[in-house]
């Protein structure tokens, strides 16, 4: 079995990763405070969360994407995101892979 080089692995990497956002990843337009717009594949991650607190029951509207590093170097807080004509605030500080290819953010509504 041929050996691959450290260069020839993360070229893998970045090729599957641009497959799994090309079958996964729904169009959005990401609006950076102070930048042009652009349209970039997402994939959204996580839904509403639902908070039990004693008696009562709290819907927190939040969402979770995954961004790919190439498509958006340094996304941050206060940056907005357009997904199925709905717009979304990033919030806090993104999380980068293992590999450091693809960025997680926690988006809330614009509203």
């Amino acid at each position: 079995m041929e050996k691959l080089s450290g260069t020839a692995v993360i070229q893998a990497f970045e090729k599957a990763i641009g497959q799994m956002f090309q079958g996964l990843g729904q169009s959005a337009l990401f609006r950076p405070l102070g930048s042009e717009e652009q349209v970039i594949l997402v994939i959204p991650k996580a839904p509403d969360v639902i908070l039990d607190y004693r008696d009562t029951r709290i819907q927190s509207e939040t969402l979770e994407l995954q961004i790919q590093k190439f498509q958006v170097p340094g996304p941050k807080s206060g940056d907005e995101i357009v997904l199925n004509d709905r717009c979304y605030r990033l919030q806090g500080e993104p999380s980068l892979d293992l590999h450091r290819m693809v960025f997680t953010v926690e988006a809330i509504p614009c509203d």
